[in-house]
């Protein structure tokens, strides 16, 4: 249980702009971004475990993010003995239910005026009617193909690039994606980022193996209280950035 629209746990983070854009190739790497964002273990408070056995805590990620005047740039490294994702990119939109990862980007901060009014997306759908709530799915299936999808936001298009790799040897899943600003806003609320300085950014680690799926199970790794993607989508427990 968690308090619904009081963010409780300080997730938030800060962006140092890039002089250099990532290369959108899978390679993720510390030498491109910068120290990763979030380390993600069993140590780290502000991940949620509880969908895994008590001691068994197999899964490990880095997240990693910058940013330029085009684009927000993502790397998640996760580190997981199995990948299993088996949809096409036509069938994409169900990549919630194996190994992928949830991206929530907010075009204002989580913590300010407009989040607080419109945080619970079950009962007021503004802030993804208007587009400043934009919620995406990235994956990698069988045969290496990239695949993804948009689940929230208006218009349900992504025009980014993005590249998804398993290393199935090294037991490690890469996820590279730019997301570029210009998919964020609309004519009824526009987004400048010369007039940003905090935007939102959340993510989810899929975990669903295919003994998982079998069984009707779920798994995935959170932020705390479900950083505005799992549960009820309170956006309010979207992680705040700070664009520096």
């Amino acid at each position: 249980f968690f308090v619904h629209g009081i963010q409780i746990g300080d997730v938030s983070i800060s962006l140092k702009k890039a002089t250099t854009a990532p290369k959108i190739d899978g390679n993720v790497s510390a030498a491109e971004y910068g120290a990763a964002k979030w380390v993600v273990n069993e140590n780290n408070k502000l991940w949620d475990y509880s969908q895994f056995e008590v001691g068994n805590y197999y899964e490990t990620a880095e997240v990693y993010s910058t940013y330029d005047n085009n684009n927000l740039y993502l790397g998640v490294v996760v580190n997981i003995p199995y990948h299993y994702c088996p949809v096409t990119q036509d069938t994409a939109v169900s990549i919630w239910k194996y190994t992928c990862i949830q991206v929530q980007i907010c075009a204002e901060d989580p913590l300010g005026e407009y989040i607080s009014e419109h945080f619970d997306w079950v009962t007021d759908k503004k802030s993804t009617d208007e587009n400043v709530v934009r919620q995406y799915g990235f994956s990698v299936n069988g045969e290496g193909e990239t695949v993804y999808t948009v689940w929230q936001g208006t218009p349900a298009t992504f025009d980014g690039s993005v590249k998804c790799i398993r290393d199935d040897d090294a037991q490690v899943t890469y996820y590279e994606v730019s997301i570029p600003w210009s998919e964020l806003g609309s004519e009824e609320h526009p987004f400048s980022l010369a007039d940003a300085d905090r935007i939102g950014l959340s993510v989810s680690i899929n975990s669903t193996s295919e003994e998982d799926s079998a069984a009707d199970k779920w798994k995935n790794l959170k932020l705390r209280d479900g950083g505005g993607i799992i549960g009820r989508n309170d956006f309010s427990k979207i992680a705040s950035v700070e664009l520096k």
